[in-house]
């Protein structure tokens, strides 16, 4: 899935829809509230996955994606992203 998917996902989920304008862009954070993630896993689950229902999509997602990575830490992503910010 391309990261440009993720980032509109993220603040399509973030989003205050009571507010308009710069204000609404201005509402959103870098962290999603608990249920703010859950919106957006179902959300990517629904982009990812294109047969089935979408419970079922949602279900593969968490099966296929998310638990197979869960506890899980690449620390090499973070070196690497380190290492660039000096190159």
């Amino acid at each position: 899935m391309p990261s440009v998917r993720v980032d509109l996902t993220f603040q399509a989920c973030q989003l205050d829809y009571s507010l308009s304008g710069k204000e609404r862009m201005a509402s959103l954070k870098p962290e999603l509230s608990s249920f703010e993630f859950i919106e957006f896993v179902a959300r990517l689950a629904s982009h990812r996955y294109t047969k089935g229902t979408w419970p079922q999509r949602l279900e593969k997602m968490l099966d296929e994606d998310v638990l197979p990575n869960a506890c899980s830490v690449d620390i090499d992503v973070f070196r690497v992203s380190e290492l660039e910010r000096f190159t």
